[in-house]
């Protein structure tokens, strides 16, 4: 009986590359979750006197924080 070897360090270097890639896409997600949700206690906490002077609504906070930058918006 013949036994291969195999040499972890070179045999599969692209595995190890998409893992990484995986990693680090999970990784981005969990951060831009945590932001998204700085964004929305931090207008949370805003009074309505406050929200409205920056013409926004308390329906529209979940929004604003999950897309700060959406130029669609109208106000």
């Amino acid at each position: 009986m013949t036994v291969q070897s195999y040499d972890i360090r070179h045999g599969d270097a692209g595995f190890f590359a998409r893992l990484g890639e995986r990693v680090a896409a999970v990784v981005e997600r969990i951060g831009d979750f945590y932001a998204e949700e700085g964004r929305l206690r931090q207008l949370m906490a805003l009074d309505d006197r406050t929200l409205k002077d920056i013409g926004l609504s308390r329906a529209e906070l979940t929004s604003v924080a999950r897309h700060p930058l959406d130029k669609t918006r109208t106000r």
